[in-house]
């Protein structure tokens, strides 16, 4: 799947690399949990943000930061 055809598909997406860069949960106005993160696929570098209890547990799939 190529950069510009990433968003044109609906469900949920699956990307497997490397957590570059994992930024401290924050809240939202309406209480929901954020945590932001960069992950490294091959050569693109993805910016992607987890939700809800998503953000809360040790990162997706129990990963840890580097």
């Amino acid at each position: 799947m190529t950069g510009e055809d990433i968003f044109s598909n609906t469900g949920h997406l699956s990307l497997e690399g490397k957590i570059e860069k994992v930024q401290v949960a924050r809240m939202t106005r309406a209480q929901v949990p954020i945590l932001d993160l960069s992950l490294r696929c091959g050569s693109k570098l993805h910016k992607a943000s987890l939700w809800r209890d998503e953000a809360l547990v040790g990162g997706p799939c129990g990963a840890h930061p580097p």
